[in-house]
């Protein structure tokens, strides 16, 4: 086995930890978590994994509270689920 760190084009979205990550038709989605600050976040990125490319996406609805250390997951093969985080 060998790590890869393979070439991903498109904006990258900011560094991050204690995010949530599901695979979801043939994309990596990535929701919150914290950036170096240690300030909450409550956006979206998306890598599609055919193209390797950053998609970009704009969420319609109420946007939910900027949380960390949450778990997420794919519903129906159309929704993604945010379950609640570790309250700090």
């Amino acid at each position: 086995m060998q790590w890869l760190r393979p070439p991903v084009t498109g904006a990258a979205p900011v560094a991050r930890m204690h995010h949530s990550m599901e695979g979801f038709n043939g994309r990596l989605v990535i929701f919150g978590g914290c950036n170096a600050e240690d300030e909450r976040l409550s956006d979206i990125a998306i890598v599609d994994l055919d193209s390797m490319r950053w998609v970009s996406v704009t969420a319609t609805g109420t946007v939910p509270k900027a949380r960390d250390s949450h778990a997420a997951v794919v519903v129906c093969s159309y929704k993604l689920q945010l379950c609640t985080e570790i309250n700090r």
